[in-house]
């Protein structure tokens, strides 16, 4: 067994915190030529890839957590809204130190 300090390797599917682990597919829909990329969850939408995070398209991104940005979408087709979410919607932007990409 490790120690709490450590880091955990086990994919996160139902919460998300800084030091997990997260597995990101692509949504299929994109803004600047960057795919969007969501968080594989069970009960816990609205986790998305930074775009900063990685570059190029990719089947899958596995990557540590490492900040978390929690905003609120606004009107559809801003910058404050870049997923298409309804208005109000609460979402992440997860930022990850990748581990593994196809």
């Amino acid at each position: 067994m490790g120690s709490e300090d450590e880091p955990n390797d086990k994919i996160s599917h139902s919460n998300f915190e800084v030091g997990d682990v997260g597995l990101f597919m692509p949504t299929g829909r994109g803004t600047g030529g960057k795919r969007t990329y969501v968080a594989f969850h069970s009960s816990c939408p609205h986790r998305y890839l930074s775009t900063d995070s990685i570059d190029g398209t990719h089947d899958f991104v596995l990557g540590r957590i490492v900040y978390q940005e929690d905003l609120v979408a606004g009107a559809r087709g801003t910058d404050s809204n870049p997923y298409g979410l309804n208005v109000g919607t609460k979402f992440w932007v997860l930022t990850v130190e990748v581990i593994r990409v196809p």
